[in-house]
């Protein structure tokens, strides 16, 4: 996952240069571990425009009680304290930033994004959420609609404030 952090400014820069892509309103998404790293490379890379987190866990502490305390005071814990979006969402206010999540979802619950949408938000950003109720650590129909009608959304004829 750091590594992938470090590497997005670099990834962003090859893309770029493809003919297909249109590097005016770039946008990073992910699901599920993708989703973590597209959470703390928009937070680093500020050109891109808008970020998507499918089933991504914004606190990145384990949702296990147990798992949460072994991890507490670890390396583990200040890396985390450090690129959580949950720790600094001051972070997530110049861009918007949509996590859609499954409410059946026991490895990366609903509710934490929640927490960090409404963080964000207080902060002065444009965070939403969009939940699938039916839906565990997944990708249905609902979800991908929704991710489609943002990243259009978000596309070449919007622009950042």
């Amino acid at each position: 996952m750091d590594r992938t952090r470090a590497e997005a400014s670099a990834l962003l820069d090859a893309a770029l240069t493809l003919p297909a892509v249109v590097g005016t309103t770039p946008q990073v998404a992910g699901m599920t571990m993708g989703g973590l790293i597209a959470q703390m490379v928009i937070a680093e890379e500020t050109r891109y425009a808008a970020a998507v987190s499918v089933v991504g866990h914004s606190s990145f502490c384990q949702a296990d009680p147990w798992c949460r305390e072994a991890q507490a005071g670890s390396w583990c814990d200040q890396w985390s304290g450090r690129y959580a979006p949950q720790s600094h969402p001051e972070r997530y206010t110049e861009r918007p930033l949509l996590f859609i999540d499954g409410g059946l979802d026991t490895d990366c619950p609903a509710a934490i994004n929640a927490e960090t949408v409404r963080l964000a938000n207080a902060a002065g950003g444009t965070a939403e959420q969009f939940v699938d109720a039916a839906v565990g650590h997944g990708f249905s129909a609902s979800m991908r609609e929704r991710y489609t009608v943002w990243v259009i959304a978000h596309g070449p004829q919007f622009r950042t404030p």
